[in-house]
């Protein structure tokens, strides 16, 4: 009876914590920023573990790079297909849910066609099953604000496009400004379409649609028609445009960014937060001249700026420029942190990678690198919000003909000081 009455006693105090405690499941979110040369490639992982030791994993390949056709870096496709590989297996990654093409210039889709046919060989279509093609092809010719032919065509749009006229069961989707791409499978990351084939969400939460025939009475660029995307996760916030530019005068884009901009302000900024900001942002355009205007970068307020480049020079205009870089450091709050995809000759080895010297804007690139950003929280971590918010940044090198990684991994912690209020 003594025996019965103290258990009875334990189990009486250990029911109601038993009840109440909850598994302390994390949820991760990853950005690689991978260096392809001149152009953007970008790997985006969100997973979240579940009871009975399962995951929910999403995957989204923003642009695949330049390819065989590109006129200052030769990329073979399955060069850039490797390199993915690589990053899918070193995450348990068995698919890719989301191909998107942010918009139809040579180094942002170039190896569309190529690791298109690449994953529709037998062997390889397991890395492809059920994945949904975005670009902004398939838009109704109905909605007359879209444009729905690309303003470029030719031999590379050509065998993209022929990818979907073969047997290949991949759907063709577009997106339109507002569309979150990972719901339903996340209730606290979201991506968020922001921006779409010359739409963009602006001050009152409505969609400002760019006249496409005639902009300013001229036509419009492919880098106007960009996709732009918000991640959203746990008050971490993070942006990427495509070439979306905005309308600086010697620029040939319209401004796209400073609607935007408004949205970001108007719509988006919390109560609690003295402004607006970004923890991390992939700048537009490569970082060109005509990019990131004043008004924008005040909006995006970075904490942490990735330059995606191959640091060439395009008639007056480097990719990155100084100019470009000047307004982004002035639109901060703080001191604002710049990362790249690239390593000038003339910086002395090993090197920080967040160095701003004039040799990131002026020099020849000799190597790529991966830039990194992983968001990791768990269900019962306390610090979600508030400020010092803290997430990690991870880099290494690419050899430049075959980008295939020459170095091991370096990790580097990184602190956004500014307010990151709960919804």
């Amino acid at each position: 009876m003594r025996r019965s009455t103290l258990m009875a006693t334990l189990l009486a105090l250990l029911l109601p914590a038993l009840s109440t405690a909850q598994p302390n499941y994390k949820q991760t979110l990853k950005i690689y920023h991978v260096g392809v040369g001149q152009g953007d490639c970008t790997f985006i992982i969100a997973r979240k573990e579940l009871p009975l030791n399962r995951t929910r994993t999403i995957t989204a390949l923003i642009d695949p790079g330049p390819g065989r056709y590109n006129f200052k870096y030769h990329r073979p496709a399955n060069i850039v297909w490797d390199a993915i590989r690589q990053i899918m297996d070193d995450n348990g990654i068995v698919k890719i849910n989301y191909f998107i093409i942010s918009h139809f210039d040579e180094d942002h889709y170039g190896s569309a066609a190529g690791i298109l046919k690449i994953l529709a060989r037998p062997l390889n279509w397991m890395w492809s099953k059920d994945m949904v093609i975005i670009d902004r092809r398939l838009f109704s010719p109905s909605q007359t604000a879209y444009r729905v032919y690309p303003l470029s065509g030719g031999v590379l749009f050509t065998e993209y496009d022929e990818m979907f006229r073969g047997p290949w069961a991949w759907r063709r989707l577009p997106l339109h400004a507002g569309d979150d791409v990972f719901s339903p499978n996340f209730t606290n990351m979201h991506m968020t379409c922001v921006a779409t084939n010359g739409v963009t969400l602006q001050r009152d939460n409505s969609m400002n649609i760019v006249p496409l025939d005639v902009i300013n009475g001229r036509t419009p660029t492919e880098n106007d028609l960009s996709y732009a995307f918000i991640l959203d996760f746990e008050g971490f916030r993070y942006f990427t445009g495509g070439d979306l530019g905005g309308g600086i005068n010697g620029s040939n884009d319209h401004d796209m960014e400073t609607s935007m901009g408004q949205y970001f302000t108007n719509v988006l900024k919390r109560p609690a937060e003295d402004r607006f900001h970004f923890c991390c942002m992939k700048v537009n355009h490569h970082g060109s001249n005509g990019s990131m205007n004043d008004a924008f970068s005040t909006a995006c307020n970075p904490c942490v700026a990735i330059f995606s480049s191959g640091l060439g020079k395009f008639g007056t205009d480097r990719l990155p420029n100084t100019n470009c870089a000047a307004r982004i450091r002035a639109g901060s709050a703080t001191p604002c942190q710049f990362y790249y995809t690239f390593v000038p000759s003339g910086l002395p080895d090993p090197y920080a990678v967040a160095d701003n010297h004039a040799l990131f804007f002026a020099d020849t690139a000799t190597r790529w690198q991966d830039i990194v950003i992983t968001v990791e929280r768990r269900l019962n971590d306390p610090q979600l919000y508030g400020d010092n918010l803290t997430f990690k940044l991870t880099h290494y090198y690419r050899d430049w003909a075959t980008l295939r990684r020459i170095s091991d991994p370096v990790d580097v912690n990184i602190t956004c000081p500014k307010k990151h209020p709960a919804p």
